[in-house]
């Protein structure tokens, strides 16, 4: 018989060349977790025209602070962002409305309270938001950013973001190390740049508090998705980081591994300790138990404030950025 065209293909036969038995050591782990932390899915087919970079997040309650952070991505070179707006009460909804209007972002209401029925482990919101998003939006997009509010990808020179995936081959999965930066001082909120108030962070180590990853990936080659781990057609397992080093998942906590070159993932997770005190009220989209969430959050704090240096990498970016639009707006 003549090869099945692709197109026509049954959906069980697609689904067999995509969904994998997970590794020994996640079946392990994932007896002694109470949350599902990988979930297989088929990737969308890429549409005739892919544009280059989206961010998806799920937020709640990000009214604050979610202008400062779209504003900033926007400079570095993101050209779309799908909002997952997790029961926000605080307007965040409206403040991302402009941006809606002008086609730069996408709200989507989410709010998805399930777990698995025959071992009682609950669905991440955070990675049911992921694949919705993979599934739903992948296909006109190179490349996926998954990061939260309060992170932010900083071009570390010249190139923002989308020309250093071209200069980096267009990866199918890039990990970036978080840079953890605390609460510098502040018991409140200050008033003024996030970038301007926090500028001390944690040395890079390999700490497991404090030392986790996030992806840009290319939506349409994922078959595993995860918050800090996504699997590829083409790698599997393995990501690369920005010095064009190829690891397995697992294997990306190590000194020659970790690097800030030319994209530095800031993390401000603490911001003041009032802002951290309201991060643990809102509980965690992955944590559905108020005080595995608390404990975790605290536990991050705590080894975030341990060891710090100045990092003034996102000031430099801005005023580079700055420079630049008004080289051009003179010429």
């Amino acid at each position: 018989m003549p090869k099945a065209d692709e197109g026509t293909r049954p959906a069980s036969a697609s689904r067999s060349r995509h969904m994998k038995r997970p590794p020994l050591m996640a079946r392990l782990r994932s007896i002694f977790t109470p949350n599902v932390g990988l979930v297989d899915l088929i990737p969308p087919r890429p549409a005739a025209r892919r544009r280059d970079l989206a961010i998806v997040l799920i937020v709640r309650d990000a009214a604050p602070r979610i202008e400062e952070w779209i504003e900033f991505h926007l400079l570095a070179g993101v050209e779309h962002f799908y909002v997952y707006d997790n029961l926000s009460m605080d307007g965040t909804s409206e403040v991302i409305a402009p941006y809606v209007a002008r086609g730069l972002a996408t709200v989507i209401p989410w709010h998805v309270d399930v777990a698995d029925a025959s071992s009682g482990r609950w669905m991440s919101q955070q990675i049911l938001a992921y694949v919705h998003a993979i599934q739903t939006f992948g296909a006109g997009w190179r490349h996926m950013a998954f990061i939260d509010d309060d992170e932010f990808l900083v071009p570390t020179g010249e190139r923002d973001l989308r020309a250093v995936l071209a200069d980096l081959g267009h990866p199918s999965n890039l990990s970036l190390p978080w840079h953890m930066f605390g609460f510098n001082g502040h018991e409140t909120a200050p008033q003024g740049s996030t970038f301007e108030n926090f500028t001390r962070r944690a040395v890079l180590s390999l700490d497991e508090r404090i030392l986790f990853f996030k992806c840009i990936v290319d939506p349409v080659k994922v078959t595993r998705a995860g918050v800090h781990d996504f699997e590829t057609t083409d790698l599997g397992r393995l990501t690369m980081n920005t010095l064009g080093q190829l690891v397995d998942g697992d294997a990306r906590r190590s000194r020659a591994y970790l690097t800030s070159e030319a994209i530095q993932l800031n993390h401000y997770f603490t911001r003041s300790r009032a802002e951290l005190q309201a991060k643990i009220d809102r509980g965690g989209a992955n944590q559905p138990n108020f005080e595995r969430n608390r404990a975790r959050i605290l536990r991050h704090a705590e080894a975030t404030e341990r060891e710090t240096v100045e990092d003034r990498t996102a000031i430099e970016f801005l005023a580079r950025a700055g420079s630049h639009r008004r080289e051009t707006a003179g010429g």
